[in-house]
This record gives structure tokens, C-alpha cells and sequence, in this order.
């Protein structure tokens, strides 16, 4: 998968806003290994930003977790398909990085930020 300038251009802004601003960015651990279904009861509405791509390409801090988990240099990695959704809600940004270790959908990672870090 390519990834457009602008996409990259994007990705490398949210990288440095969350590097940035610890203080308005939170790990939310207790939605690691749910299912997408899970994620759904909360967040009914389609997310206004959704991606997919091997793990072998993430790019970003925002995708750190990723890469630790499937190091691009690891052949594996590049068969890893991982789903990424943005949802907004009031003063936030919700995402949550999907992959699929048993052919499910199961959150691997996922976190918030305030919008005024953006």
C-alpha cells in the first residue's frame, strides 16, 4: 500500500502533536484484546477515519506499538494486516489499532487525544 503525501504529511503531524502533549494523550489498556464488535456497542457510527495496511508499513509514532510488535525487519510482518479507526467524540479523538492473531478483528492498541493538541 502507498500512502499519499498528504496522508504521511498528516500521520507525521499527529506523531509530533502526541509527542508533544503527553498530558492531553491516554492509553486506553482496557479496550486491548476486545473485539471490533466490542468497540462497535460504543461507537455505533462509522469512524471518520479508517485505514488498512501490513504491519510491515506502519509509519508514525501514532503506530509505534505496531512496529514493535512486527518489526519490519521480521518477513512475517509484511502478511500482519492491521485496521485503524478514528472516531470523534466531544472534545476528543478516540483510535484504535486493530490486527488479527486468530482471523478476528481484536484490538491491539488504543488511545485518546484532546483536540486542542491538534
Amino acid at each position: 500500500m502507498k500512502l499519499s503525501v498528504k496522508t504521511l504529511l498528516s500521520l507525521s503531524l499527529v506523531s509530533f502533536i502526541l509527542c508533544s502533549c503527553q498530558d492531553n494523550v491516554s492509553n486506553l489498556k482496557g479496550w486491548i484484546g476486545k473485539s471490533e464488535a466490542d468497540v462497535l456497542k460504543p461507537f455505533p457510527d462509522k469512524p471518520h477515519y479508517e485505514t488498512h495496511y501490513m504491519a510491515s508499513e506502519a509509519i508514525g509514532e501514532i503506530r509505534v506499538s505496531v512496529l514493535d510488535q512486527y518489526p519490519p525487519e521480521d518477513p512475517g510482518s509484511k502478511f500482519v494486516e492491521i485496521k485503524e479507526t478514528w472516531w470523534q467524540r466531544d472534545d476528543y479523538t478516540f483510535t484504535f489499532i486493530f490486527h488479527k492473531p486468530t482471523g478476528k478483528w481484536k484490538v491491539y492498541d488504543a488511545f485518546k487525544w484532546h483536540k486542542d493538541i491538534v
